[in-house]
């Protein structure tokens, strides 16, 4: 999840420099349009919108959360995301889904830290793909991330969602596992598939039920 805010911070800046002339010399050919200002405002608002959500405390999960607009945030964050986490991720969802029982910026903390280990997978790979897929079934919520890269590891699969677990150098091994924490302390779970055509990580969430009315001890 830092990470991922680290890429935003950082791509937000590298946006700011294409408007230096320092960049693009003294060539009026190469000096960025009015389109070009546009793009880059509308990617720079795009990010603040993801850092102010990421950012917010966990609300007490009271009020319904629109899933529908949790994954729009998703899909502008992985759009923005740079460096070796730079594969496309489709987000494919339908257009009537039940509330979430789960404080928004929760789910956007524990997708988007299984968003960017699914991107790790496939790095370097030319046709590598992240696909997050939403549905509804069983009085649960499912968010489906894929990938079509290697596959866990088949020695770590098993604990591939505990602390400091991880196959890859300069990596902590964290993402998962705080996303596991995030989705069962709310009732929710979180499971692994993997074969060597890829992984998918499904968490299944409950649907928002309205709190029960309690009535003073005295009536």
């Amino acid at each position: 999840m830092t990470r991922g805010v680290g890429h935003l911070i950082a791509n937000v800046l590298h946006l700011f420099t294409l408007l230096d002339p320092a960049v693009y010399g003294t060539d009026p050919g190469m000096a960025p349009t009015e389109m070009d200002h546009r793009w880059i405002s509308e990617k720079c608002h795009a990010a603040l919108r993801v850092l102010t959500r990421a950012g917010h405390l966990a609300e007490p999960n009271e009020a319904p959360v629109v899933v529908q607009e949790i994954l729009h945030e998703i899909e502008e964050w992985a759009e923005l995301q740079g460096g070796v986490e730079r594969a496309p991720c489709h987000v494919h969802c339908p257009e009537k889904l039940s509330a979430a029982g789960m404080p928004a910026v929760e789910i956007l903390h524990a997708i988007m830290s299984i968003i960017t280990n699914a991107k790790e997978a496939v790095q370097g790979k030319p046709d590598g793909n992240v696909r997050v897929e939403a549905g509804e079934g069983d009085g649960v919520i499912f968010l489906e991330v894929s990938d079509n890269g290697p596959g866990f590891d088949p020695a770590i699969l098993s604990s591939a969602c505990e602390p400091f677990v991880t196959t890859r150098e300069n990596r902590l091994g964290l993402g998962l596992a705080a996303a596991r924490v995030l989705v069962e302390r709310r009732g929710g779970t979180l499971h692994i598939e993997s074969s060597g055509n890829g992984a998918l990580v499904r968490v299944t969430i409950p649907v928002w039920k309205r709190p029960s009315m309690r009535l003073p001890h005295h009536l």
